[in-house]
């Protein structure tokens, strides 16, 4: 009788499980700083006004939100729920009402629009890094 094993991390659950939270997380990741470059590289083209002794200029709507303390672009984090499971979102209390659009929100996109846009680059992350 002939006898054959199979050796993959495909059998080792532990293995599977490491995989999915790797590849998750990686996803993860990369969209939370493409929703940062998206902010970072955006050209204001609202109003211009002084602020703390500096003129700034304010997104215009349909923009993503202009840069002016930091804060909005430092609360976007990923955050692991549970095995598999990571959660990207921005913790700044505003931040949900700037990326609804008007006239309900101030329509200023930066986080729906950006994993719309790149969904399918997310996937391709997470099957290379399960089977890459």
């Amino acid at each position: 009788m002939i006898e054959k094993r199979l050796f993959s991390w495909i059998w080792d659950e532990q293995q599977v499980r490491m995989r999915i939270d790797r590849a998750a997380h990686e996803a993860a990741e990369q969209f939370a700083q493409d929703v940062k470059l998206n902010m970072i590289r955006s050209k204001p083209r609202g109003r211009a006004y002084r602020r703390f002794g500096k003129i700034h200029i304010a997104s215009a709507p349909g923009q993503p939100p202009a840069r002016d303390t930091g804060r909005l672009i430092n609360s976007i984090k990923s955050v692991k729920r549970g095995v598999g499971f990571w959660e990207t979102g921005v913790g700044a209390s505003y931040g949900l009402r700037l990326d609804i659009p008007l006239p309900v929100g101030l329509g200023r996109p930066f986080f729906a629009s950006v994993l719309k846009a790149n969904r399918d680059h997310y996937v391709e992350i997470m099957r290379d890094t399960l089977f890459g």
